[in-house]
């Protein structure tokens, strides 16, 4: 609690603790919506497979994140798959009456 008082009244802490948090946030978007494991671009195993070459996890200028970030980001899968069994449901039921 202490700390958290100690951020509440210096103002440099207080930005420096939002911006924490703005780049912690953004981190999670890049992860999440922007990470694709399965394609070419796969962080993990190019240009070398990283449980091979683990120098590959103290390169600063090829990191996951900045690679996810700088390709397009993928098709929402999950989105679509929902949408298409929300509808494959809903015409089973019209199709029953």
């Amino acid at each position: 609690m202490r700390v958290w008082a100690q951020i509440l009244t210096r103002p440099v802490l207080r930005v420096v603790f939002g911006i924490a948090v703005a780049v912690a946030f953004w981190i999670q978007i890049v992860g999440a919506c922007y990470y694709r494991p399965l394609e070419s671009i796969n962080w993990d195993a190019s240009p070398a497979n990283v449980d091979l070459n683990h120098k590959r996890l103290w390169d600063w200028r090829d990191t996951t994140i900045s690679r996810s970030w700088h390709s397009e980001r993928p098709e929402p899968l999950l989105y679509f798959e929902a949408w298409y069994l929300l509808q494959s449901n809903g015409e089973q039921e019209h199709a029953r009456n």
